[in-house]
């Protein structure tokens, strides 16, 4: 039986019983505690390391079985931990075996070093078969692998990749592929290059997930437009610039408009959209003064609005009568539903007239919004003392304005400062006037008689 060095106390009677016991190797130089561990009636022959026989016997419970000990010559087991660690130890005791006992060292264990793993204890640059019988003093090294560290930086992606530790030049297996929002996984990179994963590993290192946003085709549909608006590639989670106003014979452009709604050009883009142009059809209204002085511009309405009467033309020698279509005098109440032309219908004056062109009993004729006489200097004038104020808010504007005041739905007539009528729009108390069509400028606004002026910007 071998009683190791690593053994600091043996019970009191351990081996009473064992009778066949018949040699019992201590191989350490110190004894280690005991109390009759044999018993008194065992005759077996205790071995200790040569020169150690004295340091035992000075045990009294060694004493008792001093007939029994012999010295023997042992050989010396010693470990070369290489800088490494085991048990909190960093350096470990040698084993010391029996000459001739034919017993083997035990295997101390994997030691651990920073940096490295543990591959094997090895004597003489060779792998140590520890159920060797130890034959000789012997040193066993620890050998050793350097390994390094793999980092993953998956660069905003959704997923924490765990480092990877991996033996010296060997390689590093690629982990599955992270997920980013909006985003395409291209490669892992180290040092701005795409990384090999079937290169060496020799150092720490990093590797860095290289993505590709995810881009997406916004298509415009101009639904008969004059000229074409490109599609337009944009990346995920980004805005889609407006384009310039179409223009299309016989309509107005009203909006972009996605899926029957109006789309709103700050909204992020997200996936492949379509817009689709809205148009409303108008009408021209052009006004032929049958040899007046003036020159009355060319109006322009939506179908099925009405168009305002312009100022009075003039004549010499003539009163203006009324304005004609197809000979019959125009109702500027009915809705215009097709390009119509508008005559004027003259009347021959009197000899009385007045020089200014009106019957002398009679009044003069008032100009529309746009003309000298009614040029107002006051942002928002009341042309009639009895009607409820009307104001403009926001104004000046740049988009949408809101008439204040009103209290059922009406026609508004927008005019430019020089009398021409630029188009007539219902409205009802809760809606907007779109002006973004609009080039800057001053405007008259014409509601229920009362003339406002309006600043686009």
């Amino acid at each position: 039986m071998d009683i190791p060095g690593s053994v600091t106390s043996i019970g009191r009677v351990a081996f009473v019983d064992c009778g066949s016991l018949e040699i019992v190797y201590v191989s350490t130089a110190s004894p280690p505690h005991c109390s009759g561990f044999l018993g008194v009636n065992s005759t077996a022959k205790i071995y200790v390391p040569l020169g150690s026989k004295d340091e035992y016997v000075k045990d009294y419970d060694w004493y008792l079985c001093a007939g029994q000990i012999e010295e023997k010559e042992v050989h010396t087991v010693s470990f070369n931990m290489d800088g490494g660690e085991l048990g909190g130890k960093k350096q470990l005791d040698p084993v010391l075996i029996f000459v001739g006992s034919g017993l083997s060292v035990l295997d101390p264990g994997k030691p651990t070093k920073d940096g490295h793993r543990f591959v094997e204890w090895q004597l003489n640059g060779a792998k140590y078969d520890f159920k060797t019988a130890v034959a000789e003093d012997i040193t066993l090294v620890a050998k050793w692998i350097p390994t390094y560290t793999v980092s993953f930086n998956t660069n905003g992606g959704n997923e924490t990749i765990s480092p990877a530790t991996v033996d010296w030049n060997t390689q590093v297996s690629a982990p599955k592929n992270p997920t980013k929002h909006g985003h395409r996984f291209v490669e892992w990179r180290w040092n701005g290059e795409k990384y090999d994963f079937g290169s060496a590993v020799t150092k720490d290192i990093t590797l860095v997930a290289k993505w590709q946003i995810y881009t997406y085709t916004v298509t415009f549909d101009a639904q008969g437009g004059i000229g074409s608006v490109a599609s337009v590639e944009v990346d995920w989670n980004t805005q889609v610039g407006e384009p310039k106003a179409l223009a299309k014979e016989g309509y107005r452009f009203v909006e972009w408009q996605l899926s029957g709604a109006k789309y709103d050009f700050k909204t992020a883009v997200k996936k492949d959209i379509t817009l689709v142009a809205k148009w409303i059809p108008t009408c021209s209204v052009s006004f032929n003064t049958n040899g007046g002085k003036e020159t009355i511009a060319q109006a322009t309405v939506d179908k099925d609005a009405q168009v305002v009467e312009p100022t009075a033309p003039t004549k010499d020698g003539y009163k203006f009568v009324e304005w004609q279509l197809n000979g019959v005098k125009y109702d500027f109440g009915s809705a215009v539903t097709k390009d119509i032309t508008l005559v004027a219908k003259w009347e021959k004056k009197n000899e009385g007239s007045s020089p200014n062109g009106s019957s002398t009993g009679g009044s003069s004729q008032g100009k529309k919004p746009g003309s000298s006489q009614n040029n107002p200097q006051n942002p928002n004038p009341v042309s009639k003392a009895s009607a409820v104020s009307l104001s403009i808010s926001p104004n000046p504007a740049t988009d949408f304005v809101r008439i204040e005041g009103l209290e059922a739905g009406v026609l508004v007539h927008i005019y430019t400062l020089g009398g021409g009528l630029v188009r007539s729009e219902r409205l009802s108390p809760e809606s907007q006037l779109d002006v973004r069509s609009l080039p800057a400028g001053v405007y008259l606004l014409e509601v229920k008689g009362q003339t406002l002026r309006l600043v686009k910007e």
